[in-house]
């Protein structure tokens, strides 16, 4: 029987849980890993598409199955996992980290002043986008059997590109700016007030060992702080200052938290180089 095929990509924030999740709980050569190029758009390809039809990572390809979101593949690791993760989740954080209101992606695209939106269209978010949007045009071209999506992508990634090559009209542009804005209150609000309860006073919310929210919680705080220029070593997530009022105001169940993370042998294999 073929291994399980596990798509993943470097810079992907959601594809690195299910990566924590391999080194944390034993894996070695059972589960295979294949790079899909995020950045060329690899991920729009028609074969990969065949495999799961919203073109996102993590996927995980099995002889029986094929997972397509990060809670199914993560799951499916630690069921499969040759020694046993911490305790399973209990609790709505999973669903609060995969949502709209503080979605680690929007983290690296958003803009809260018209400098930054110059400043991120000059770096890697507008490089980014332009290599989808390149992807797309040139695949709607070739593979009428997805036009619908190819179109629906095509739009939503042309609207970033239009912002970032600042050929987007004004009200285009105060309306992403104010989206920002909220989205960055809303990590504030989450982190600040929120993320602490459901974090304990120390060790990992699995317990001894990271459990199945860990993965999932570990990779968003991981963008996070990346986002804001923290590094991975336990120092980074004092980055979060500049969003929560100033020094000190980092909660300590999450400097405790981060500190954990950022000295297991997972944490410095995936990030060792920096945060994505």
């Amino acid at each position: 029987m073929s291994k399980p095929v596990l798509y993943v990509f470097a810079g992907s924030v959601w594809a690195t849980a299910p990566q924590l999740a391999l080194h944390e709980l034993g894996y070695g050569s059972e589960i295979v890993e294949e790079p899909i190029n995020l950045e060329e758009g690899a991920n729009f390809h028609p074969n990969f598409l065949k495999l799961n039809p919203n073109g996102t990572l993590p996927t995980l390809a099995t002889s029986k199955k094929i997972y397509t979101s990060t809670a199914e593949v993560v799951r499916y690791l630690i069921d499969h996992a040759p020694r046993p993760a911490g305790k399973p989740s209990g609790t709505d954080l999973l669903e609060i980290l995969h949502g709209a209101a503080i979605d680690p992606n929007f983290s690296m695209l958003s803009a809260r002043s018209e400098a930054e939106l110059k400043a991120k269209g000059m770096g890697i978010g507008g490089r980014f986008v332009r290599g989808r949007q390149n992807s797309l045009e040139r695949l709607a071209r070739t593979a009428p059997e997805y036009k619908a999506f190819y179109k629906t992508k095509l739009a939503q990634n042309g609207f970033l590109v239009s912002l970032f090559d600042n050929v987007a009209p004004p009200d285009a542009v105060r309306y992403f700016i104010g989206r920002s804005n909220i989205h960055w209150r809303n990590v504030s609000q989450f982190v600040s007030t929120d993320l602490p309860l459901y974090l304990p006073a120390s060790g990992f919310i699995g317990g001894e060992m990271p459990g199945e929210d860990d993965f999932h919680l570990a990779v968003w705080l991981a963008r996070t702080v990346a986002v804001l220029g923290g590094s991975p070593n336990k120092d980074g997530v004092k980055s979060l200052e500049k969003e929560l009022g100033g020094s000190g105001s980092v909660p300590q169940k999450v400097k405790n938290y981060w500190k954990l993370w950022s000295e297991r042998e997972s944490w410095r294999i995936l990030y060792r180089r920096t945060l994505h």
